[in-house]
């Protein structure tokens, strides 16, 4: 299980690797490149940024993270079914609908075949409870925000002990 919000200490990522979602083709891991706003992560559907694996010949991308999401997911949504991660929706129109916040998608999933329940992968992954924190809890006073990826510093934030989900309060905002 990854441990989320901590600032990491550098980790070498592996420079290529193969991912069920595209096995067409090894993806290339890029690092401290400007991504433009089209380039978004095929998971999970926001801006590519920081180290991406990368398909150059399909302009496929995904994030890390979104790389390392558990195949098959236990949710107390659903403690009864294991949710499959899909690199599609199963759906012929070719999206769903989130069953966490009702938004469509057309990225990764998280679906339960019995019950027809379907969850983007960040929605699947988001903490059961937040509190805000008047200080990160960090010997240097600095979070990874867990939704927008960046650090946060010297400033409030939301976040799950149980878990170590950290968030900027701007991030919570919709």
């Amino acid at each position: 299980m990854r441990e989320m919000g901590r600032v990491k200490e550098a980790q070498q990522p592996k420079n290529t690797m193969n991912h069920f979602s595209h096995p067409q083709h090894t993806l290339e891991l890029i690092t401290q490149q400007k991504f433009g706003p089209s380039q978004l992560c095929s998971a999970c559907k926001m801006q590519a940024t920081g180290s991406v694996y990368t398909c150059k010949s399909c302009n496929f991308f995904l994030h890390i993270e979104c790389s390392q999401m558990p195949q098959q997911l236990n949710h107390p949504f659903d403690k009864e079914h294991n949710f499959t991660l899909l690199p599609k929706p199963v759906y012929p129109e070719g999206n769903f609908r989130c069953d966490a916040c009702g938004e469509t998608g057309d990225g990764f999933s998280y679906h339960c075949e019995s019950c027809g329940t379907d969850l983007h992968i960040l929605c699947a992954v988001l903490p059961q409870c937040v509190e805000l924190h008047f200080s990160s809890p960090y010997p240097d006073n600095s979070f990874c925000c867990d939704i927008c990826k960046n650090v946060g510093a010297n400033q409030w934030l939301y976040r799950c002990d149980t878990c170590g989900f950290d968030a900027h309060m701007n991030c919570t905002k919709l």
